[in-house]
């Protein structure tokens, strides 16, 4: 199916130019041309990622004869590594964690029992205000 568009140009009532052109009509893909290509870049990218676990079998394997060992034992270290790396950055996080509760437990805790003094003329409360903002911005809380 095609569509024909045809174009006239007028300058002042004769014929200038004219133009026509046959253009095919786009027929929008159906879904399962869709699903299709989108599962063929899935399987791509399995295949990368199968090729990429081949390199890295390929490697351990190397490692395994320069150094020695049997693969079964490279394996049983990288593990071991693996969970050691694990540990740690759960210690890490658990630790920032309870440093973060604690300093927030301080701050309120002071901020709570803390009492400030309000001036009784508004010039000495803009001034209040102002000396207050000043400090919290040279703190870096604002």
């Amino acid at each position: 199916t095609s569509i024909i568009i045809a174009t006239a140009i007028f300058s002042r009532g004769t014929l200038v130019s004219a133009f026509s052109s046959t253009q095919p009509i786009v027929q929008s893909l159906p879904s399962k041309n869709i699903r299709t290509q989108r599962s063929a870049l899935r399987f791509s990218a399995d295949d990368e990622v199968q090729q990429l676990l081949e390199k890295a079998r390929k490697l351990r394997e190397e490692a395994a004869t320069m150094s020695g060992k049997t693969l079964q034992e490279v394996e049983e270290e990288s593990k071991q590594q693996k969970q050691i790396a694990e540990e740690r950055q759960k210690e890490l996080v658990e630790k920032a964690r309870k440093e973060r509760e604690e300093k927030s437990n301080n701050t309120q805790s002071r901020a709570s029992s803390r009492v400030v003094p309000v001036p009784d003329d508004a010039n000495s409360q803009v001034m209040q205000a102002a000396g207050a903002v000043e400090r919290a911005f040279k703190d870096g809380i604002v």
